[in-house]
């Protein structure tokens, strides 16, 4: 059973039926029409329709992973903004952001490296909050995510923006050794060459710590 985020809480995620998956999956312009749907319908900005996310679960589900992050390739773009008004009150955006930490849940448990363009994307991303969910997607990913090791190493070494409260300060410095953990759980060569970097950093010490522990696994 998948966790579901659904603003602030987590809910478990009800597995779609067998039949209607596998339609889904033989039918691409249909699952495309669900997922589009559920960006914009107020019924699904809770709930987020389980099926979508859920559906990932399976090898066949890894498949659709590219599909997911065309959509959400596509929803950013700024024109869409114009096209979709918010309903009750709940803006697209909003909508988004779910669906994107939904989905990089769904990378964690498949820890398929399809899903690492977007869970690097989502690093990037101005809002910190999906940094968490791109992290552990990574971390599980693994090995596989060998791509991601120089966003990782350039992330911890990034200078802080200025005029950051104590606690979300405090919050960066956390995804800062996270991103220690995910070059250890890479493991490859080159992230063990980043540990080494930043144990040399002028970063926050307990950074460095973090990078040294990783090197004291490997």
């Amino acid at each position: 059973m998948m966790v579901l985020a659904v603003r602030g809480s987590l809910h478990p995620m009800p597995e779609p039926a067998a039949g209607d998956l596998a339609e889904l999956l033989e039918d691409q312009d249909e699952y495309r029409r669900r997922i589009s749907n559920a960006l914009q319908s107020p019924y699904t900005r809770n709930i987020l329709d389980g099926a979508i996310v859920a559906a990932m679960l399976g090898p066949e589900g890894e498949n659709l992973i590219p599909l997911f992050e065309e959509i959400i390739y596509d929803c950013h773009r700024e024109e869409v903004w114009h096209v979709i008004e918010p309903v009750d009150g709940v803006t697209l955006q909003s909508t988004l952001f779910m669906i994107e930490v939904n989905l990089l849940i769904a990378i964690k448990e498949i820890g398929s490296s399809l899903g690492l363009p977007l869970a690097r994307r989502a690093l990037s991303d101005q809002d910190d909050s999906l940094h968490t969910f791109a992290l552990d997607a990574i971390k599980a990913i693994g090995p596989k995510a060998t791509e991601a090791v120089p966003d990782l190493l350039s992330y911890i070494q990034a200078d802080e923006p200025i005029g950051l409260s104590n606690d979300h300060f405090e919050y960066r410095r956390s995804l800062r050794r996270e991103a220690c953990v995910a070059l250890g759980a890479i493991g490859s060569m080159e992230a063990i060459s980043s540990l080494r970097i930043v144990t040399q950093s002028d970063v926050p010490k307990c950074v460095r710590d973090s990078a040294e522990r990783e090197l004291d696994i490997r």
